[in-house]
């Protein structure tokens, strides 16, 4: 049997999940400009410095994932979305304004 923390865990990553994979998309969507004007740039690379920039990179992408996460567990412990209004943290992602 699942205790209420335990149910309070699952729902936060079922829509800690969610938010992320809308997220993500709609990030793509914003930075497709980008992706082609550095196309060029990209293609003056060295292979070395390609392979170390995009090391670079993936590395910081995992950072910020995990702090978001962090800052997200925050809000929910604290229960911030309830006090602006929002029915759960799944609701306060899709709708916030402000994150995007």
């Amino acid at each position: 049997m699942y205790t209420t923390q335990s149910k309070i865990a699952a729902r936060f990553f079922h829509d800690l999940a969610s938010y992320l994979a809308t997220w993500c998309i709609e990030r793509t969507r914003k930075i497709v400009w980008y992706t082609s004007a550095m196309k060029n740039t990209l293609h003056a690379l060295t292979n070395q410095n390609l392979l170390t920039e995009l090391k670079a990179l993936v590395k910081n992408e995992c950072e910020v994932l995990g702090q978001i996460i962090r800052y997200l567990q925050e809000v929910e412990v604290r229960s911030l979305h309830l006090e602006l209004g929002y029915s759960s943290l799944f609701s306060f992602l899709h709708t916030a304004s402000w994150i995007f």
